[in-house]
């Protein structure tokens, strides 16, 4: 299932019982492109259950594993969560091209082969996870991915070029990760907003972003547990097709109030753009 309006923004049901997600998206249809669903209710209710509760409520899923593993045995688990009916999977584009590819030739074969069997609408889109929002240039030194002169070079160095370098190595890693991602035949890929415009630039206007890290107001006191934010409207001036936004709508008390007040902010940003 694709979305059904002109929405831009998927709201993560996480830190919540299976229950009380549906509650709430019984209540938000009509303002959202589609909900997503992670790590925390994936593991608690697993994938099956969580599409049968969604089952009939025409609202589009999308199913947040982050797979990772070895070719084959991410494309057998790409597999199963396609036959589900969900609109969109995510990879990690850190586990390769080979695993990217053996996933995108497992959708391809379930939607060829299988559709009218599962009754399938819809062919799931396929993205990859580029670099995480919690992550900086520091984390990422940590778990190797910068050369040991770059990282030397950065560190104890405070000041504003120092900074720019810093910001710009995380961008061109991001980048690098999302030309693999196209390569590999995917859809798009998830991205902070910052490196949004970056990806567009790299990518082409068709390729899909998906950004996270999304705040109403970019300031100190909101960033969480996310390092590299933004607002709506900027995520969508930067280039992002799709706003994953979480505890800004499921902790508000009007929920609704809220995402009328973010999708009139996005039709803003559309609309400079055009």
């Amino acid at each position: 299932m694709e979305p059904l309006n002109r929405n831009r923004v998927i709201v993560a049901m996480d830190d919540m019982d299976l229950s009380v997600s549906v509650a709430l998206t019984q209540l938000i249809t009509g303002h959202v492109a589609g909900v997503k669903y992670g790590f925390e209710l994936l593991c608690i209710d697993g994938a099956d259950r969580i599409m049968s509760f969604m089952d009939g409520l025409n609202v589009p899923v999308f199913l947040d594993p982050k797979l990772h593993d070895i070719p084959n045995t991410a494309a057998k688990a790409a597999k199963k969560l396609a036959r589900l009916g969900v609109w969109i999977i995510n990879v990690h584009c850190s586990g390769g091209a080979k695993m990217m590819e053996a996933v995108r030739a497992a959708v391809d074969e379930v939607w060829e082969k299988e559709r009218d069997e599962w009754g399938l609408k819809i062919k799931p889109l396929v993205i990859g996870v580029t670099v995480l929002t919690s992550h900086n240039w520091r984390s990422l030194a940590d778990v190797g991915f910068f050369a040991n002169e770059i990282t030397h070079a950065f560190v104890g160095h405070e000041d504003e070029c120092f900074e720019k370098a810093r910001i710009e190595s995380v961008q061109a890693l991001t980048v690098k990760l999302a030309r693999l991602a196209q390569a590999s035949g995917l859809d798009g890929v998830v991205s902070s907003p910052q490196e949004a415009q970056a990806i567009r630039q790299a990518c082409g206007p068709t390729f899909q972003i998906v950004t996270p890290g999304i705040r109403l107001q970019v300031e100190a006191g909101t960033m969480d547990d996310q390092v590299r934010i933004a607002t709506p409207a900027g995520a969508i001036l930067a280039g992002a097709d799709w706003l994953v936004i979480g505890r800004p709508v499921t902790k508000s008390e009007n929920a609704v109030a809220t995402l009328k007040k973010i999708n009139l902010q996005v039709a803003d940003a559309l609309a400079q753009k055009h």
